[in-house]
């Protein structure tokens, strides 16, 4: 009894510690406070690098993203951790890219925007998944809604120049019998 106790221990230690690990990012999202960057509305988190006049700029795109997806979708309900930083090694540092990511888990929901992706398109596309993520919950999330229905529904309210249907360069088919058979 002891010996499966103490396996028993072992093994949800093992779990926790690897869902740690696996998690940092959306973890180290939850305690941004401390980590030095302002809050410059509620939830919405800068690096001191970014000037007062940048914030401004970056507030009025946030909202102009949200306008964005409740003109498509309805009221958003989500409202996740935002954290704006500067460079291109801070937005790494929380598991993003130049760009921008969401980052989903039990914990809620976290965008890190990069130093390329603080326009309206970028905030709109990972505002996207932090909505539908909010919206169908956690595990539906990762268990249910394939990366291309999401993406799909993300690049919905994106409107770079690569992800609208204008730019897609489509022919019609040619020989397609017997395609389906």
């Amino acid at each position: 009894m002891h010996k499966l106790k103490l396996a028993l221990i072992a093994g949800v230690s093992f779990i926790i510690l690897m869902g740690g690990i696996s998690q940092r990012h959306i973890i180290g999202c939850q305690l941004i406070t401390p980590s030095g960057y302002l809050e410059i509305e509620p939830s919405i988190f800068s690096s001191p690098s970014i000037n007062s006049i940048q914030s401004d700029e970056l507030l009025s795109n946030i909202n102009l993203a949200k306008s964005r997806i409740n003109n498509t979708f309805g009221n958003m309900t989500s409202s996740p951790k935002v954290i704006i930083t500067a460079t291109e090694s801070e937005a790494v540092s929380f598991g993003s890219n130049s760009y921008g990511t969401a980052h989903v888990s039990v914990l809620g929901q976290c965008i890190v925007l990069g130093p390329e992706g603080q326009n309206i398109d970028v905030i709109a596309h990972e505002y996207m998944h932090a909505e539908v993520h909010h919206r169908v919950g956690w595990l539906n999330y990762l268990l249910k809604v394939p990366t291309w229905f999401m993406e799909g529904l993300a690049t919905l309210v994106d409107f770079r120049k690569p992800y609208l249907l204008v730019s897609a360069h489509l022919t019609p088919p040619t020989n397609v019998n017997g395609l389906l058979e």
